[in-house]
């Protein structure tokens, strides 16, 4: 992508700010900001006063983390990504919503839940990473971005702009998506969505199955199936019109078609020449063969060339005589035949139909078998007995999504373990990313995951995850933490309030180790983790 300088200046000048720059890369985000912050300073001198007294305000955190924001701030640019702590998230969208950021750099996640609307959008690229690589942004994506643009009530229009890479031109549509993608069906049965449909519904096997045959995958596949048998309909009265109109016999099988008769017979007879030409040889060859290894080779070989020849003969033989073709007589060439080609594609289409009917799945059939997997693992590993939710299965679900795997682990603790400890284990047990997943070093960690995968149930562990977590309950800065799992500030701090939602749902269902998790807790909710309005 060239530099972006250019655009924004002739926006300014046209007085279509405020403008959300958006990319798809934190890094990006950060270095086209500073790159512009050194070249343009877009406040008034009141302003920058203003601006650079509330940058010098910021937590000391967020200043020592995020030194390139404060010096972004004051020339009237800023730049906004998860991976910022929230204090210094909290203060863009202050000064933006202010008039004080007539820029800001962004990704995505600004315009996902933060009602943050500009004049102007600009899409710095059109293609981002996902976990298969690097693909075209959807229109359903381009539309959410898009429509930041225009302020209700200030803007009369709004302004969405595409950068163009000039190596890569065609990844940039020629004109926007008027419509998003239709909503994919999807339901995942997690193991916990699992225990909570067993919960809610007792164990009833009736009841949930009613839940999977209601749900939007099953409404999807009728509505799916409604439209397959609506164009079959119409496909079979394209064939009844096309026949009156022809006089072919449209609607019976192909061979009641003349030119069709004469196509296939045309091509068994060729089949079947090339087969008994096969025979002949293989006949020939036998007769002069002496050795028997060779011989019955031959022999089995002549053999299934005589089982083709009996077939290509029964199948010509069940052939019935063409009838008279209104287009071109008793024999007629398919090639020759106007009314061919037309009839048979409308054939394929009423095939491709039928197929689709009977190839559509029974989704609440197969959400059920799901389930019932998951339900026998889950069995196996003791979260279900006889039907119902255990007792470690309500404290799966009580220690909040991801929560088997640490129910399973406390459900192994014999004595009183560290705060610390359990901290650092939540946070290990609550991955869900492969790139973050790693060995399970200590003991109680290595018996809870084979107990589970013995089961057949998923298990992911963190190492990095459950490092950070254990610096920062025993006491280290946000930075120090963060660093030690090698993650993001603003990530940390989203995981470690998981963390803290988990350990407080476990203390609540697990009387025996309360105390301890309570205090786990604790050690957790503090700082920046407890700072949930960003305010330092």
């Amino acid at each position: 992508m060239a530099g972006p300088q250019a655009l924004i200046e002739h926006l300014i000048s046209e007085d279509r700010y405020p403008i959300l720059f958006f990319l798809f890369s934190r890094a990006g985000v950060e270095r086209n900001a500073g790159e512009m912050a050194e070249r343009l300073s877009l406040l008034r001198e009141e302003d920058v006063i203003r601006v650079s007294a509330l940058a010098e305000s910021l937590p000391e955190q967020v200043r020592r983390l995020h030194p390139a924001l404060v010096r972004c701030l004051p020339r009237g640019i800023g730049f906004h990504h998860a991976g910022l702590l929230p204090a210094a998230r909290q203060a863009v969208e202050e000064l933006f919503v202010r008039g004080y950021l007539p820029v800001v750099f962004c990704t995505e996640t600004f315009a996902l839940g933060v009602n943050f609307p500009a004049r102007t959008v600009v899409l710095g690229a059109m293609t981002k990473r996902d976990d298969q690589g690097y693909r075209q942004l959807l229109a359903r994506e381009v539309l959410q971005i898009s429509g930041r643009a225009g302020r209700r009530g200030t803007d009369q229009r709004g302004y969405a702009y595409f950068v163009i890479n000039p190596a890569y031109p065609e990844e940039t549509p020629a004109t926007p998506p008027e419509v998003p993608e239709a909503v994919g069906r999807e339901l995942e049965l997690t193991p916990g969505a699992v225990l909570r449909l067993t919960l809610r519904y007792e164990g009833s096997r009736s009841e949930i199955k009613r839940y999977f045959a209601n749900s939007f995958a099953a409404f999807r596949l009728r509505r799916q199936r409604e439209e397959l048998e609506v164009e079959l309909q119409a496909a079979r009265r394209e064939l009844q019109r096309f026949s009156q109109v022809t006089g072919c016999p449209a609607v019976q099988p192909d061979s009641a078609c003349a030119a069709e008769v004469w196509r296939r017979r045309a091509s068994l007879e060729a089949s079947l020449r090339h087969e008994e030409a096969i025979l002949t040889d293989a006949a020939r060859a036998l007769r002069a063969m002496r050795k028997p290894r060779r011989r019955s080779r031959q022999q089995a070989r002549a053999d299934q060339a005589s089982q083709r020849v009996a077939k290509l003969r029964q199948e010509l033989a069940g052939l019935p005589e063409p009838g008279a073709c209104p287009h071109a007589g008793a024999a007629p060439d398919p090639a020759g035949c106007p009314a061919f080609d037309e009839r048979r594609s409308l054939l394929q289409h009423l095939r491709s139909r039928l197929l689709g009917l009977r190839r559509m799945p029974d989704p609440a059939a197969g959400l059920w078998r799901t389930f019932a997997r998951q339900r026998g693992s889950l069995s196996r590993a003791g979260f279900i007995q006889e039907g119902l939710l255990a007792d470690k299965g309500r404290l799966a679900l009580a220690a909040g999504p991801g929560g088997v795997f640490f129910a399973e682990i406390l459900s192994r603790i014999a004595g009183d373990p560290r705060p610390a400890d359990l901290a650092s284990w939540a946070a290990g047990s609550l991955c869900e990313s492969d790139e973050r997943k790693g060995a399970f070093k200590p003991e109680v960690i290595r018996s809870a995951a084979m107990h589970l995968r013995l089961a057949g149930l998923p298990v992911m562990y963190s190492p990095a995850d459950a490092r950070a977590l254990l610096a920062w309950a025993q006491g280290a800065e946000v930075a120090v933490a963060a660093e030690t799992g090698e993650i993001a500030p603003g990530d940390f701090v989203a995981l470690a309030r998981r963390v803290a939602e988990t350990l407080r749902g476990s203390a609540q269902a697990l009387p025996r180790l309360e105390a301890v998790l309570w205090a786990a807790h604790g050690a957790v909710w503090r700082d920046e983790v407890a700072d949930v309005f960003g305010t330092g």
